[in-house]
C-alpha cells in the first residue's frame, strides 16, 4: 500500500511543478499514477493534503542532506556553505519553493508555510553545532551562536523568496557574494 501513496506523491509533484497546483486535478493524478481516483482518497483526504505531504517529504529529504553533511570531515566554514548552498539548490533542483507551486489562496499558503516552519528548529540546530564546531576549533568568533545560526538561515529564504519574484535574478552570485561577507565576519576576531 505504501508503493501506491509514494507514486500518488511522485506523480503529483511532476504535475504541481509542471502544470501548478490549481491547474493539476485529483483525475489527472489518478490518471498519471495509472490508478483509479476512490484510491487517491483512499490515502490522501483531498489535494490540499497531498500538497503538504510533499512538502513534509521535501523538508526531511534536506534535513537528512544536511546532517550528513554535519557529519562530514569539512572545516566548519565548508560545512556551512555546503548547508546553505545544498538548500538553495535543493529547493531550486526540486522547485520546491511555496510559490513554484502557483499556490493561493492565502490560506493554503499559510499552511505550506506552517509545515515548512515545522523543520526549521532542525536546520538551526545543525547550522548552531556547525558554528559550535567551528568556535571550539577557534575558526569563529560568535556572540550569540542562536541569532547568527538564525541570519544564515533568512539569507537564504530572502534569496529564495526574491527567486519567486525575478526568474531571473542572479542568485548563484548573490548568494555567493552574500555567503563570503557573512562568513568574513564570522571569521573576524571581536574587536575591544
Amino acid at each position: 500500500m505504501g508503493d501506491i501513496r509514494d507514486t500518488i506523491l511522485e506523480v503529483a509533484a511532476k504535475r504541481f511543478i509542471q502544470y501548478g497546483y490549481h491547474k493539476t486535478t485529483v483525475e489527472e493524478i489518478a490518471r498519471d499514477a495509472d490508478i483509479g481516483k476512490g484510491s487517491i482518497y483512499l490515502h490522501f483526504k483531498s489535494k490540499e493534503e497531498i500538497l503538504l505531504e510533499l512538502v513534509r517529504l521535501f523538508r526531511t529529504e534536506l534535513v537528512g542532506k544536511w546532517i550528513e553533511i554535519q557529519k562530514s570531515r569539512c572545516t566548519p566554514e565548508r560545512k556551512l556553505y555546503h548547508l546553505l548552498k545544498t538548500r538553495l539548490n535543493y529547493v531550486m533542483d526540486k522547485k520546491t519553493s511555496i510559490f513554484s507551486f502557483s499556490v493561493k489562496p492565502e490560506r493554503l499558503l499559510q499552511k505550506i508555510v506552517g509545515v515548512a516552519e515545522e523543520f526549521k528548529p532542525q536546520y538551526l540546530a545543525i547550522l548552531e553545532s556547525v558554528l559550535s564546531e567551528g568556535e571550539h576549533k577557534g575558526i569563529f568568533h560568535i556572540k550569540d551562536r542562536s541569532e547568527v545560526a538564525t541570519i544564515l538561515y533568512e539569507m537564504v529564504s530572502n534569496i529564495l523568496y526574491r527567486i519567486n519574484f525575478d526568474q531571473n535574478f542572479p542568485y548563484e552570485s548573490y548568494f555567493e557574494s552574500t555567503f563570503s561577507l557573512m562568513v568574513q565576519g564570522l571569521l573576524q576576531k571581536n574587536k575591544k
